[in-house]
């Protein structure tokens, strides 16, 4: 039998998958040259690891924006709120990588399910 908290992260993800379907918004990484040929000289997976903390971190931003809408935008119909952020972290090549992970409360102040945090750890 599974436990309301695993439901709840399943939903989580099946509505960052068709949210993130339907959306036509784009991604962009801006990683200067010089940052880019010190992360080569240390090793294409340093490079790699980098750009995918980078994008990581923008799909939260992305879902949260979704979830919350924009910063310093008011709406009393809102069903959700930011609550600051976290440090976290996200599996990659068998190594742990250290992100921000961005917290969202519900308007009664209970901690929200949200799929992005679920979807890096799957991504080892």
């Amino acid at each position: 039998m599974k436990k309301q908290y695993q439901i709840n992260k399943e939903r989580a993800v099946q509505k960052f998958r068709s949210a993130a379907g339907a959306s036509e918004d784009a991604i962009q990484l801006a990683l200067p040259l010089k940052e880019a040929g010190m992360l080569l000289q240390q090793g294409l997976m340093q490079l790699a690891i980098t750009t995918f903390t980078q994008v990581a971190e923008q799909m939260m931003r992305w879902e949260v924006d979704r979830i919350v809408g924009p910063k310093q935008k008011a709406n009393a119909f809102r069903e959700a709120v930011r609550w600051g952020s976290q440090p976290g972290y996200c599996v990659v090549a068998g190594q742990k990588i250290q992100l921000q992970r961005p917290r969202v409360r519900d308007v009664r102040r209970r901690r929200c399910r949200w799929a992005a945090t679920k979807r890096c750890n799957e991504a080892r």
